[in-house]
């Protein structure tokens, strides 16, 4: 069966599970928090996927975190206090056999 999902997305990193069938339909701010919501085959296994939520200026650190370039794709912004605040969200892809370049 097909549906759509919310995730609240908090803090820098969230981690969740979700059937591996699946499509991101959007990003966006909900009473002050940070959603995402996917279209989801509910009969799919599940899998844990890995979020980053960064605001715009703030440093994202590669040596302790994801290759930017390689491992984050970007996904949508969400504006928050009526846009004061802006955060952008990443999903993290994990290539466990993959060498990054030094």
């Amino acid at each position: 069966m097909l549906t759509v999902w919310k995730f609240e997305l908090s803090g820098e990193r969230t981690d969740i599970e979700i059937p591996w069938d699946h499509k991101i339909l959007k990003v966006a701010a909900q009473d002050e928090k940070i959603c995402l919501w996917a279209l989801v085959n509910t009969k799919a296994e599940k899998v844990q996927e890995t979020f980053h939520v960064y605001g715009t200026g703030h440093q994202i650190d590669e040596r302790e975190g994801p290759q930017v370039t390689e491992d984050l794709e970007y996904i949508g912004t969400a504006h928050l206090q009526k846009g004061v605040f802006v955060f952008h969200v990443f999903k993290h892809h994990i290539y466990p056999n993959k060498e990054l370049p030094q």
